[in-house]
């Protein structure tokens, strides 16, 4: 994980502060804490493992990044295991995202669930279960949540598709395309989504991996715009 120090709405330079994850992945920051998804820990292992670490804030400051341990589930900021069952690409642990409760939300990328972490008082989760599926999700990348909807939109790479997953869990197609180079506005592999306003704007990874409808590598690299309508309570 890297950090890049601002001055005046310039980058200043560029440093390591945390050091020997395997696929360090999503980001997100809630009350003075870093949490980060590792895609992989063990690929070896059946099923393969993934999981979420947290550091806190204060804990970075240091000149020196930190180090997690050989063993990364033994590291005292490691929070909690996501298995991968997907045998042919163990990818799991990805997008993140909150709710209003302060649960967490992580998509399992390859076996294309939503899984949700509820902690105790003192931040232990003590809850860790899949709170979301569907036949039709097929990945579960980058995760967003609508503050107003509770709704968490999730970029399913492998479907070129965004998906919606509401409060009680049940799951939506938002959008969805065949394989295009994303210069006519659709999706080409979607890996990341963030709202602004009333526009979903959704990064494309362009990366064919197995089970994708994305079939091969086009330039350029592009994004799309999916219009949202007004919220509904």
């Amino acid at each position: 994980v890297l950090r890049i120090t601002m001055k005046n709405a310039k980058p200043t330079g560029i440093k390591p502060i945390i050091t020997r994850f395997h696929v360090a992945n999503a980001v997100i920051i809630r009350d003075g804490y870093l949490y980060v998804s590792e895609t992989q820990i063990d690929i070896e292992a059946k099923p393969a493992t993934s999981g979420v670490f947290r550091c806190a804030l204060s804990e970075l400051e240091g000149d020196d990044p930190i180090e997690l341990a050989e063993d990364e589930t033994k590291d005292p900021h490691f929070l909690a295991t996501i298995n991968v069952f997907d045998e042919e690409l163990p990818l799991g642990a990805d997008g993140l995202c909150f709710d209003k409760k302060g649960n967490l939300y992580i998509g399992n990328f390859a076996d294309g669930t939503v899984h949700r972490f509820q902690f105790d008082e003192k931040g232990k989760v003590v809850v860790n279960e899949i709170f979301a599926r569907a036949p039709f999700m097929k990945s579960s990348d980058g995760l967003v949540m609508d503050p107003k909807t509770g709704v968490i939109y999730v970029a399913d790479s492998r479907a070129n598709a965004i998906q919606m997953v509401y409060p009680d869990g049940a799951v939506k197609t938002l959008a969805k395309n065949g394989d295009t180079d994303g210069l006519d506005g659709g999706m080409d592999q979607p890996c990341e989504t963030v709202l602004r306003g009333r526009e979903l704007i959704v990064s494309n990874m362009d990366w064919p991996v197995p089970g994708t409808i994305n079939q091969q590598y086009n330039t350029p690299a592009t994004l799309s715009i999916i219009h949202l309508g007004k919220p509904q309570n």
